[in-house]
């Protein structure tokens, strides 16, 4: 990756020149998209190549909802509701978790 990161403050936005606007919250950063867009991602929700997102995310997840997921909790609806929290619509998103912190 080259040229200089960008790094957002505690919630706080960032608009990119193409249209697009990253907000970053306590535990997620949340990328909108101007209109519908090609994303390749390997998400439980909507991954594979879609051709219709209009937003994308990485949540940092609490080990108890982790640990749920291990014992047989939704991925899929954990992501949905992730992306529900986030104000964006699961139906045309996509999202990453992750433990590291």
């Amino acid at each position: 990756m080259s040229g200089p990161a960008i790094h957002l403050p505690g919630d706080s936005a960032f608009r990119f020149p193409g249209g697009e606007s990253a907000v970053q919250m306590a535990d997620a950063v949340a990328i909108r998209f101007p209109g519908p867009r090609h994303v390749l991602c390997t998400s439980w929700l909507n991954g594979g190549y879609r051709r219709n997102l209009k937003a994308v995310f990485n949540h940092q997840i609490p080990l108890a909802a982790c640990e749920a997921c291990h014992s047989g909790a939704s991925v899929k609806g954990y992501l949905e509701g992730v992306a529900l929290d986030l104000g964006l619509d699961p139906e045309t998103a996509t999202g990453l978790i992750t433990r590291a912190g």
